[in-house]
């Protein structure tokens, strides 16, 4: 890996003089489903683990990604209702924008393929359209799947984004169970997430 201070060469994939775990977001950076809640860091890898989501079927080193950091994140306190509120975010390196662009398009298509994935598993489950977000610096979109709970008025709430700022993307993931995602458009937890992503994608 080069130095902080060495330059890229005219065909080397952007950024990658920085390392990649510093594009991450951090506990303090990641907002949570209300204005009381904190996250803590539980661990940092090189490594993305199955199952990060319902509706995330591949890795992003499966799609073209190089290299990814993989950070997971758990309440900072017991609260009650909150206990079972979990956060996480893999940032992938990929070599080319192209590569990258291509990447994006899988996922979206894992969104626009879940509902009908979940219901091949017998499980229950609806998922949002996927909405746009601004001012990330680059491309990035998100969308919410409610998994109802047996015996239970509430559901899990798990919103997935994610931002594409050139030849690198970054996946967040947020749940917790509730009743709603009873937030003013523009104002859910997921939107100001990825902004802050695409700040830490960009050099």
């Amino acid at each position: 890996m080069e130095s902080p201070t060495a330059k890229s060469s005219p065909g080397q994939p952007l950024g990658r003089s920085r390392d990649l775990s510093t594009r991450l977001l951090a506990a303090a950076d990641l907002p949570g489903p209300n204005a009381s809640f904190r996250w803590k860091e539980v661990e940092t890898t090189s490594a993305q683990p199955d199952g990060l989501a319902s509706c995330l079927s591949y890795p992003m080193t499966s799609i073209g990604a190089q290299e990814v950091r993989f950070r997971e994140f758990a309440p900072a306190t017991s609260v009650k209702g909150e206990r079972d509120a979990y956060a996480a975010t893999v940032v992938g390196q990929f070599p080319d924008r192209m590569t990258a662009r291509r990447a994006r398009a899988v996922l979206t298509s894992m969104h626009d393929r879940c509902e009908e994935r979940l219901a091949e598993a017998g499980r229950k489950g609806d998922v949002a359209a996927l909405e746009t977000v601004t001012e990330t610096g680059g491309r990035a979109a998100w969308f919410l799947t409610t998994l109802p709970l047996k015996k239970s008025d509430s559901a899990v709430l798990e919103a997935t984004g994610f931002v594409k700022v050139r030849d690198r993307i970054t996946v967040v993931v947020m749940r917790h169970e509730g009743q709603d995602y009873d937030y003013a458009t523009g104002e859910e937890p997921m939107v100001e997430a990825l902004r802050r992503a695409g700040a830490l994608l960009r050099d």
